[in-house]
């Protein structure tokens, strides 16, 4: 009983996205932004809103996945230890097949460590592996750690860590100076602040949480994400977004 219910929920979350996301478009009030479940997948029916913020924006640090110019550029605030993360990260995977090759969507991982002192150490393991290999290696390592199951001791999250660093053609050594370094840690939590400042954590900074992804437009509107929307919403989003503009 429940499936099905589920089931319905996600046609219904496409229309009430729709209407709200061309209100959003045609409109130039702002809506206040209502508290939501963030770390809920099936909290599709939420009101997904128009924003309009400075804390959002593409950064030079970033690593980009596809067309830096695309006209949407989806940011995704992540923590590796979080379950609905890795179901998103997928999503976004799609949503980049479908809407990437062509420039029309191109997406930012932020990282936004929540779970502890492991999840910022993968967190920076993805920095380094930019660092030292380029864009693809940090979209490279991001997958890779999502995949893996690490262990529960830090010293062997380390180990694991360098293990996927070797496999991806990366120095070991570099790797683990670059993940022991200040500035890598430093970082990685100016991206956590840039995700405070969004918005990532609620008003209230409890009300949030992971993943949060925003979506941002070339005229530098902003349509924020609330947790691990599955494909069918994410897409009907952007197809209205892309038609408005």
């Amino acid at each position: 009983m429940q499936e099905k219910s589920n089931n319905l929920l996600i046609p219904i979350a496409i229309i009430i996205a729709g209407g709200l996301i061309f209100w959003g478009i045609m409109s130039n009030q702002k809506k206040p932004e209502q508290p939501s479940d963030a770390l809920n997948p099936e909290s599709e029916t939420q009101e997904i809103q128009t924003t309009s913020t400075d804390a959002v924006g593409v950064l030079k640090t970033d690593y980009i996945l596809g067309n830096p110019d695309a006209d949407l550029i989806l940011i995704t605030f992540s923590d590796f230890e979080c379950s609905f993360c890795k179901i998103f990260h997928q999503t976004m995977h799609q949503i980049i097949d479908e809407y990437g090759k062509d420039g029309r969507v191109a997406w930012v991982f932020r990282q936004f460590p929540i779970h502890g002192v492991t999840a910022e150490e993968k967190a920076a393991a993805t920095r380094c592996a930019g660092q030292l290999g380029g864009n693809n290696k940090f979209w490279e390592m991001s997958d890779k750690i999502f995949k893996t199951e690490f262990s529960q001791e830090r010293s062997f999250v380390t180990e694991q860590l360098a293990e996927l660093a070797r496999a991806m053609g990366l120095e070991e050594k570099n790797f683990l100076t670059c993940l022991d370094n200040k500035n890598t840690i430093a970082s990685v939590q100016q991206e956590y602040q840039t995700g405070v400042n969004a918005g990532v954590l609620g008003e209230s900074g409890t009300t949030g949480g992971t993943p949060y992804t925003i979506i941002l437009t070339r005229m530098g509107k902003t349509y924020p994400i609330n947790g691990a929307q599955p494909y069918s919403v994410v897409k009907s989003i952007i197809d209205i977004i892309l038609q408005g503009q």
